[in-house]
């Protein structure tokens, strides 16, 4: 699995595999009360409150990235070639179901990258990752029902909503959720 690639059609950003130090500069990122409102309907972040949380947080998804459980890339500002690229975002595909061959997606991005159309560069090109390297036949998405942005990406990577369930969040609070899924 290539370390970082370019998006297509999105000169102005590329993804990068995600790292174990990419902790710090995660959690400076979503740590500021506009982004903690803006990425609310994120329940990760929720379990998030301070820079050991982010270590915690980013060295779970390394293991899960090791037994092969989940594929996560960073969506970094910046060209591929860029000697200072940050981070604007994550995609990634976990829960990986081997026999069903179906993963879960999950997208995010900053405020000020919403809107331009790298969200939906980005996951086209996670997906197409994930159907390379696991043969993946179906995605799911877990979307609260307030999160019209997420909604409309879902529905213009060709994903309908299936189900509605209750999630909780790291600190118990129950949140509506909805199963958008989509076959590859």
């Amino acid at each position: 699995m290539r370390t970082a690639l370019s998006v297509a059609n999105q000169p102005a950003v590329h993804l990068r595999l995600a790292e174990a130090d990419d902790a710090g500069e995660l959690f400076q990122l979503i740590n500021p009360v506009h982004q903690r409102k803006h990425l609310q309907h994120q329940l990760w972040i929720h379990g998030i409150t301070d820079v050991a949380d982010a270590e915690l947080h980013v060295a779970n998804k390394m293991h899960d990235m090791k037994v092969g459980d989940t594929l996560q890339y960073r969506v970094m500002e910046g060209s591929v070639q860029t000697e200072t690229p940050r981070i604007i975002g994550s995609v990634t595909l976990h829960a990986r179901n081997p026999v069903n061959s179906t993963a879960y997606l999950g997208y995010w991005l900053e405020q000020d990258s919403v809107g331009k159309g790298y969200a939906l560069a980005a996951t086209r090109e996670v997906l197409h990752l994930g159907q390379q390297a696991w043969g993946l036949r179906q995605i799911k998405m877990d979307i609260s029902p307030e999160n019209t942005p997420s909604e409309r990406l879902a529905t213009r990577l060709g994903a309908q909503p299936t189900g509605v369930f209750e999630a909780h969040d790291a600190h118990g609070s129950a949140h509506l959720m909805q199963l958008w899924s989509m076959d590859l």
